[in-house]
C-alpha cells in the first residue's frame, strides 16, 4: 500500500470441515452445523462440506446433527484469526428420536496448513507471560527480528517498515511510521504478527505487521486489580558508578472489568474495561542512576453489541503520558551536568473505532468501519516553546532562551538552554468496507480503503549562529481497492491477490529542484516573521537562459501490488508453503513535507520532497513445516528481499563546498536507495499442551545496501564523502539470532517463564575505514544477550483468586551496546586513541540498552 489505510478481516476466522456417514462415508447434504450459544452456523452441502465463516477468535464448541442421526458436538475448537479451523464430523445412524450429543473434544493442530506465509499468532497468555509491557514490543520476541537504537526491525528492513493495528484498522504515525499509540496488554486477545508477506488488504507495510486484536467483553461478570512496583533486590549486588541504586522507582496500578449489560436469545451487549497508570522515577534506565520521572496513563473501552446475524464493535483508547529525556540526538552526554535543560516529551493520544459486520446468508457477509485518531507531541525543555508565528527575536523575549551554549574544560555543556523545539498534531480518519463470499473451495474477498490525514508539524532548531524552522500543516489522503482469493483444496491451499493504492500529497512541490528559488528576488516576496521563508513560489528567468523557482502540483501516486502465496500439505502432518509479493509504503510524511516553506537561515539547508514515490520491497520465502512427536513442529524457512526506491537524502550544488546559503546548494529527499536481504529461519514450537510451552528460534541472515539512515547523504556533506559504489552490511545486520522461550505451569498453582535472546554484534564504522570513499560497516560490536524471568504463585483467599508474580529483566545485567553513533566525530577520535572503549570523552551510558530491572507485583482475579 501507499500510506496508512484500514485493513479489517484478519481479526476473524473460519470453521469448515465436512458431514460423512460414519458407516458408509458418504457425505450428508443439508446437515446442520452451529456454535454451541451463538446464533452462527452453516449447513453441508452435497459434497458434505461446510464453513461458518466471520468467528471471532476465541475457543468453542461446535455441533452437527442431521434427521436419523445421532449429534456430535466437539468441544474445545480454537479459532485463530486470518485462519481455517477443520472440524469434521462422522454422523452415526439412530432410530431414537431424540438424544444427547456425543461429545468429543477437539484437539489443536500443531500444525496449521493453510499458513502461506510466516506469521506468528500469539494468544492473551502468550502476550501475558512475556516481559513487555507495550503489546507492539513482542515482536522483538519472534525470529526474523532484530533490535537497535532506531527501533525493531524485520528480516532486514528499515524500523519504519513495520505496520501497526488494532482490530485490523491502523495505529500507524504517518511521521515517524511506527506504532503511535500504547495499549496495555490486558486489553489484548490475540496478536497476529506476519513477517514474510500478507494478503492483499493489507498495505503500506514493506517488512511486516502487527496486529492486536482486542478483547470482545466476557459472558459472566469477572475482573482484576493489580499493583506492581520496583524491587531493589540487585541493590546487594550492583550499583551504579556514583553509588546510586539501579533502580527505576516503577509504580503501577491496573484495573480490568469485563462482562454482560445485558444477554438475551435475540443478543446481547458486553463490555471491556481497562486502566492503568504507571509512575517511574527513571524512566531510561540505563547503566546510571538518574532522575528523569515519567508518567504514563492508559484507559481502553471495548462495546461488543451482537444481534442475529449483525455485530457492532466499538473501541476507544486514550493515553496520557510523558517522559524526562536526559539527552538529545547530537552529542547525547554533553548535558549530564544541566539537568534543567532535559527535555521532556508529552503525549496524548486518542482512538475510536467503529467495526461492523453483517452476515447477508451462511456463505457470504459485509465489513464497514470507521476510525479516527487525534494525536499531540511535543518535546521541549520545560518553558521553553517556540511559536513559528513570532521572530527569532520575540520567541527569546517571550520564552527566555538563552541560545549562547557554553562549556567546561572538558567540554560539557554548563550552560545554556537545549535548542531543540518538536510539535505534532495528527488527526486520521479513515473508512473501510470489505464483501466476503464464500463459493464452494473458494473464500472471495474484495475491499476498499479510505484515509484523510491532517498533519501538522514544527521542527526547531534554534542557536546564536544560526536557526532551523522546518514545518508543514498539511492535508493528503490515500485510498486502496484490493481482490484476493483463498483456494482451498485436499492437496493446496493457495491466497492470490492483488491491490492498487494511491497517494494523493494535496499539496504544490518544486518545479524544479536544482532551482529551487531565485536568492536575488526582492525583499518583500520572502516570507516568515523573519523573512527567511524563500520565495519558491516565484519564478524568475535570468540573464542565462535559467529558471528559477515556480511550483506544480504534487502529483497522485499509483502502485498496484500482486500477492501469492501456497501451502501444499505433504501429509497430514508437514506442509510446504511459498510466498511471493510486491510490498510497497510512503515514505514518512517528514520526508515528503519537512521544510515546506523553505525556511533558509540555517547552515545546512534541507527540503521534503512531496513527489516521492512508494518505497517498493518484493519478497519471496519457501519453506517447510513439520511435526516434531505429538505436541512440536518445526520450521524451516528461507527469504530473499528485493528492497528498490528507498528514501535517501542527496546534496544538489556544484560541490559539498559550495555556499550553503546559495541557490544550488541544500539537500533533499529522493528514492535512490537499494538494499537486499537474504537468510533463513528455523522455528520450533510447542505451544501450550499440559503444562510445558516453549519455542526456540534460530535465524541467519545478511543485510546490505549503500546506506542504513534515510540521512546519510546528509552526512556525507559533512564529512566530503563520495556516494558508495558498494554495497555495505546495514547497521542492524546481526548475522546470527537466538531465540527461546518457555514456561512451565502447575494449574492454579504456579508458573514460571524464560527468555533468552543472543544476537551477534551489529557493524559499525571504524574511523580507520573513513576516507573520500570509506569502507563502511567492516568493523563489528560485541554480541547481545539477554535473559528474562517471570515467576507467579496462585492462592486462594477470602474466597477470590491471588497471584503474587515477580519479573526480572535482563537477569545477569549484561551491557548490552546498542546505541554508539558512528559519525559524531568526537567519538572517532577517542576511539582511536582508545581502542575497545566506546563510551568515549563524555562517558556516555546511553549507548548501551536497559539495565537490570526487578519488580514484584500482586494481582487479584474476581
Amino acid at each position: 500500500g501507499v500510506i496508512p489505510a484500514l485493513c479489517f478481516g484478519q481479526n476473524v476466522g473460519k470453521i469448515a470441515g465436512r458431514v460423512m456417514d460414519a458407516e458408509t462415508g458418504e457425505a450428508l447434504q443439508f446437515a446442520n452445523i452451529v456454535i454451541v450459544g451463538t446464533p452462527m452456523g452453516g449447513m453441508s452441502l452435497a459434497d458434505g462440506l461446510y464453513a461458518i465463516l466471520n468467528v471471532a477468535p476465541g475457543t468453542y464448541d461446535v455441533q452437527a446433527s442431521f434427521m436419523g442421526y445421532k449429534p456430535v458436538r466437539v468441544e474445545g475448537v480454537v479459532v485463530n484469526p486470518g485462519l481455517t479451523q477443520i472440524v469434521d464430523f462422522n454422523l452415526e445412524t439412530t432410530v431414537a428420536a431424540e438424544l444427547e450429543p456425543i461429545i468429543v473434544q477437539a484437539e489443536r493442530p500443531i500444525v496449521q496448513v493453510d499458513v502461506t506465509s510466516t506469521r506468528h499468532i500469539l494468544s492473551s497468555d502468550d502476550v501475558r507471560a512475556l516481559p513487555v509491557d507495550n503489546p507492539t514490543n513482542i515482536v522483538n520476541f519472534i525470529s526474523g527480528s532484530s533490535v537497535d537504537a532506531r527501533g525493531s526491525h524485520i528480516r532486514g528492513g528499515r524500523e519504519d517498515e513495520i505496520g501497526y493495528y488494532v482490530d485490523n484498522t491502523p495505529i500507524q504515525d504517518p511521521i515517524a511510521n511506527n506504532s503511535m499509540l500504547f495499549i496495555s496488554t490486558q486489553a489484548v486477545n490475540e496478536m497476529v504478527i506476519f513477517t514474510g508477506g500478507f494478503n492483499a488488504e493489507y498495505g503500506n507495510a514493506s517488512s511486516g505487521i502487527v496486529n492486536i486484536i482486542t478483547n470482545e467483553g466476557s459472558e459472566k461478570f469477572k475482573g482484576s486489580l493489580e499493583y506492581r512496583s520496583y524491587l531493589p533486590l540487585h541493590m546487594f549486588w550492583k550499583s551504579e558508578d556514583t553509588g546510586d541504586w539501579l533502580d527505576t522507582g516503577e509504580q503501577r496500578a491496573r484495573a480490568f472489568f469485563s462482562g454482560p449489560i445485558f444477554a438475551s436469545e435475540e443478543g446481547d451487549l458486553k463490555y471491556v474495561i481497562g486502566l492503568e497508570r504507571s509512575d517511574w522515577d527513571d524512566g531510561d534506565l540505563r547503566i546510571e542512576a538518574l532522575d528523569r520521572p515519567a508518567n504514563q496513563k492508559l484507559y481502553d473501552f471495548v462495546l461488543t453489541y451482537r444481534r442475529g446475524r449483525s455485530k457492532l464493535k466499538a473501541v476507544l483508547n486514550y493515553e496520557d503520558s510523558y517522559r524526562v529525556n536526559s539527552y538529545d540526538s547530537y552529542r547525547l552526554y554533553e548535558r549530564i551536568k544541566v539537568p534543567e535543560t532535559w527535555r521532556r516529551t508529552d503525549i496524548e493520544n486518542m482512538r475510536f473505532a467503529l467495526n461492523g459486520s453483517h452476515m447477508i446468508n451462511d456463505r457470504s457477509f459485509l465489513e464497514a468501519s470507521f476510525s479516527w485518531m487525534d494525536n499531540t507531541y511535543e518535546r521541549a525543555m520545560p518553558g521553553r516553546k517556540w511559536d513559528p508565528t513570532l521572530s527569532y527575536q520575540d520567541n527569546q523575549d517571550k520564552y527566555d532562551w538563552d541560545l549562547d551554549m557554553r562549556r567546561d574544560d572538558e567540554n560539557f555543556i554548563v550552560s545554556g538552554d537545549c535548542p531543540y523545539y518538536d510539535y505534532q498534531e495528527k488527526n486520521i480518519i479513515a473508512f473501510r468496507t470489505a464483501y466476503t463470499l464464500q463459493k464452494g473451495r473458494n473464500e472471495f474477498k474484495t475491499g476498499l480503503d479510505l484515509s484523510f490525514f491532517d498533519v501538522l508539524n514544527h521542527d526547531i532548531f534554534a542557536s546564536s549562529a544560526n536557526f532551523y524552522i522546518y514545518e508543514y500543516d498539511l492535508n493528503p489522503w490515500s485510498g486502496a481497492i484490493y481482490a484476493q482469493d483463498k483456494l482451498e483444496f485436499e492437496g493446496m491451499i493457495m491466497n492470490l491477490g492483488l491491490r492498487l493504492d494511491w497517494f494523493d500529497p494535496n499539496t504544490t512541490t518544486f518545479r524544479d529542484f536544482n532551482h529551487p528559488y531565485y536568492a536575488s528576488a526582492p525583499a518583500d516576496l520572502w516570507h516568515g516573521p523573519d523573512g527567511h521563508n524563500a520565495p519558491i513560489e516565484y519564478e524568475h528567468t535570468d540573464t542565462l537562459g535559467v529558471t528559477w523557482g515556480g511550483l506544480k502540483d504534487a502529483t497522485t501516486k499509483w502502485k498496484l501490488s500482486p500477492r501469492l502465496g501456497v501451502s501444499h500439505p505433504i501429509t497430514e502432518s508437514s506442509y510446504l508453503h511459498f510466498l511471493y509479493g510486491h510490498f510497497f509504503q510512503m515514505p514518512s510524511f517528514n520526508y515528503m513535507f519537512a521544510n515546506h516553506k523553505f525556511h533558509t537561515r540555517g547552515r545546512w539547508l534541507s527540503s521534503g520532497n512531496p513527489d516521492l514515490e512508494a518505497e517498493k520491497t518484493v519478497s519471496y520465502e519457501i519453506g517447510v513445516n513439520q511435526m516434531v512427536g505429538s505436541s512440536a513442529a518445526i520450521d524451516l524457512t528461507f527469504f530473499y528481499k528485493d528492497i528498490t526506491d528507498m528514501t535517501e537524502m542527496v546534496t544538489v550544488g556544484p560541490s559539498v563546498d559550495a555556499n550553503p546559503q546559495a541557490e544550488d546548494n541544500y539537500s533533499f529527499y529522493q528514492n535512490s536507495g537499494y538494499a537486499n536481504v537474504r537468510g533463513f529461519e528455523i522455528n520450533l514450537k510447542r505451544p501450550s499442551v499440559g503444562n510445558l510451552r516453549y519455542h526456540a528460534a534460530y535465524t541467519f541472515m545478511v543485510g546490505k545496501g549503500f546506506s542504513s539512515d534515510v540521512n546519510e547523504g546528509y552526512l556525507r556533506r559533512f564529512d566530503d564523502e563520495e556516494f558508495p559504489t558498494q554495497q555495505f552490511y546495514l547497521d542492524w545486520d546481526r548475522r546470527h539470532t537466538f531465540l527461546v522461550t518457555s514456561g512451565y505451569s502447575k494449574a492454579k498453582n504456579w508458573s514460571a517463564d524464560v527468555s533468552v535472546r543472543y544476537a551477534t554484534g551489529a557493524p559499525y564504522t571504524h574511523p580507520l575505514a573513513l576516507g573520500k570513499k570509506p569502507n563502511r560497516n567492516f568493523a563489528r560490536f560485541p554480541s547481545i544477550n539477554s535473559v528474562d524471568f517471570e515467576v507467579h504463585k496462585w492462592f486462594g483467599l477470602v474466597g477470590v483468586d491471588w497471584d503474587l508474580f515477580m519479573r526480572m529483566t535482563n537477569v545477569f545485567n549484561r551491557q548490552n551496546l546498542t546505541n554508539w553513533d558512528d559519525v559524531d566525530q568526537d567519538l572517532r577520535n577517542w576511539l582511536l586513541q582508545n581502542p575497545g572503549d566506546f563510551l568515549g570523552p563524555f562517558t556516555d551510558y546511553t549507548i548501551y540498552g536497559p539495565a537490570q530491572n526487578v519488580v514484584w507485583g500482586l494481582r487479584v482475579n474476581f
